[in-house]
């Protein structure tokens, strides 16, 4: 009863921008207590967890998750979106989707914020060197934001039913493999992909408002 009568109350857009805000304060109390705890309480128990699922095939698998969800391969997605929506006459959506890329360059600009280390000793299984911080993940907040982009407003155009299915079961797959791939290498801890989902949700409300309130014309 509670939640219709809310539903009454309020319209849809206002729920979700109250959302949108609610999630940005969780976030900023997450990036807060990162700045002050080099991990959070049950970081430690979950990378030992996804870890022991240790295996040639598993640590190939989760490495080219790891490249999939990068920066460059990211970029050529956020392109090709823009480029595909544009040519359908979709102009509006395709400018949601280069506004992940300013989105992007906020959750660097927290990353060397906050400035938090690394996993470290027995946890890292890879690879790359990287000076910048732990707390959000780069790599799971570009792959979600993307991943929710593409559902909300990519799909509903595709006429085909199963192919929208294939393709949500992918972006499903994929984001939660970029997820699992930086805590099972040792590239995260498991609180800094929760950082990254939570900042993900507000910034999708947010690419939404701008492209509404700017009037641009599909």
């Amino acid at each position: 009863m509670c939640i219709v009568s809310l539903l009454v109350m309020f319209s849809y857009k206002q729920i979700i921008a109250t959302c949108g805000y609610a999630f940005l304060i969780i976030g900023i109390i997450i990036s807060v207590w990162a700045v002050s705890e080099p991990r959070l309480s049950g970081d430690l128990a979950i990378i030992e967890l996804v870890q022991s699922m240790s295996s040639d095939s598993v640590k190939s698998s989760m490495k080219i998750a790891r490249y999939l969800g990068g920066v460059r391969v990211n970029l050529v997605v956020i392109l090709l979106m823009f480029t595909v929506l544009t040519w359908k006459k979709f102009f509006r959506t395709g400018v949601m989707f280069l506004g992940v890329i300013p989105a992007s360059l906020g959750i660097y600009i927290l990353k060397e914020l906050i400035n938090r280390s690394r996993p470290d000793g027995d946890y890292i299984w890879i690879i790359e060197a990287s000076s910048t911080g732990s707390f959000p993940s780069g790599h799971a907040y570009q792959t979600a934001l993307l991943g929710v982009l593409t559902v909300a407003l990519f799909l509903p155009i595709i006429p085909c039913k199963i192919i929208r299915i294939a393709i949500a079961l992918f972006v499903f797959c994929l984001v939660g493999l970029v997820a699992l791939s930086g805590i099972y290498l040792g590239v995260h801890w498991p609180s800094d992909i929760l950082g990254s989902f939570v900042f993900v949700f507000p910034s999708a409300v947010l690419l939404i408002r701008l492209s509404e309130n700017n009037n641009l014309k599909d």
